[in-house]
C-alpha cells in the first residue's frame, strides 16, 4: 500500500482534468447591479456569474420580500382619501428566474426583474386602482452554488 495513496490520486484528477480541458473554477458573481423601473416599479437586476460551465444552460433565481400599497388615485395623480377598504397593504416574497446558455468563457450574462403581485381592488367615480408604493427588501441571486445579496429599493411616486 502507498504512503500516500490520496496524493496520487489528487495528481491522477488534476492530470485527467488538464488533458480534457476541465476547469475547476468557482462559481461567482462577477457583477450585478440593482435598477428601479420608475415606469412600472419592477426591480432590473443585471448580472455576471462566472466559472460556469461553458456550453450549458443555466438557470439563475432571484428572490426579494416586499411590500406593497395599493389605492384608489384619482385622475389628478393624487391620493384620495382611502375608504373602509382602502389602502390595500400587501407583503409577500418575489421569486423570478432567467435560463442562459453560458458562453464559452464560462459567463452567463443578463437581467432578471422582479415585479410585486397585482392586487385588484374597486374604486368609485373616476378613480383607477393602482400600487402607490413598493419596498423591496434583500435582493438574492443564485446559480450553481453561488449566491450574492444586496440591498433593494424603494418606489414611492406619491411620497408616501
Amino acid at each position: 500500500m502507498a504512503k500516500f495513496p490520496f496524493t496520487r490520486l489528487a495528481m491522477a484528477i488534476a492530470a485527467v482534468a488538464l488533458a480534457t480541458g476541465i476547469a475547476f473554477a468557482a462559481v461567482t458573481f462577477k457583477s450585478v447591479s440593482v435598477t428601479l423601473d420608475n415606469a412600472t416599479a419592477d426591480l432590473d437586476i443585471a448580472f455576471t456569474a462566472v466559472g460556469l460551465p461553458s456550453g450549458t444552460d443555466t438557470i439563475i433565481n432571484a428572490t426579494a420580500p416586499y411590500s406593497s400599497v395599493w389605492a384608489c388615485v384619482s385622475r389628478s395623480s393624487k391620493l384620495v382619501k382611502p375608504t373602509i377598504s382602502d389602502p390595500y397593504y400587501d407583503l409577500g416574497q418575489d421569486n423570478a428566474s432567467v435560463h442562459l446558455t453560458v458562453d464559452k468563457n464560462g459567463r452567463a450574462i443578463g437581467t432578471v426583474t422582479l415585479s410585486p403581485e397585482e392586487r385588484t381592488g374597486t374604486c368609485q367615480g373616476n378613480k383607477t386602482w393602482e400600487m402607490v408604493k413598493v419596498e423591496y427588501g434583500t435582493v438574492t441571486l443564485t446559480v450553481n452554488g453561488a449566491t450574492w445579496t444586496g440591498s433593494g429599493a424603494t418606489w414611492n411616486p406619491y411620497g408616501l
